[in-house]
């Protein structure tokens, strides 16, 4: 027997919303860890250096610096690290974009998630 199911559910964002919320702006936010310093994007609710669950909220630039990038059938991702964060992070690579060293965190219209305009080689 074959079912089609479809859900329609929301997650919670939880302390975590701030982080959405400046997605959706097109925004970087960062955790700022309180016990050791750690600044990580994307966010943590708990610092993987010291294992703390306490921090501040953290504005970045967006500009973020390419180490890597790997291309699919149809699109292309860069493993980044963005200027003020200690941590990495996975995102889209927007445009089709693939020679470049350094790029800007920006909104897609159509889709959600992590893209980044290449800006420089």
């Amino acid at each position: 027997m074959k079912y089609h199911l479809v859900l329609d559910y929301t997650l919670a964002t939880g302390r975590l919303s701030p982080f959405f919320t400046a997605l959706a702006e097109g925004r970087a936010c960062a955790s700022s860890c309180m016990s050791c310093g750690q600044t990580a994007f994307p966010p943590r609710a708990t610092c993987a250096a010291c294992h703390a669950d306490g921090f501040d909220w953290v504005d970045l630039t967006g500009e973020a610096e390419v180490l890597h990038i790997t291309h699919t059938a149809d699109s292309a991702f860069a493993l980044v690290q963005f200027d003020g964060a200690d941590t990495t992070a996975l995102v889209r690579i927007a445009h089709d974009q693939t020679e470049g060293t350094r790029g800007r965190l920006v909104r897609s219209e159509n889709e959600t998630g992590l893209w980044l305009e290449i800006t420089a080689s």
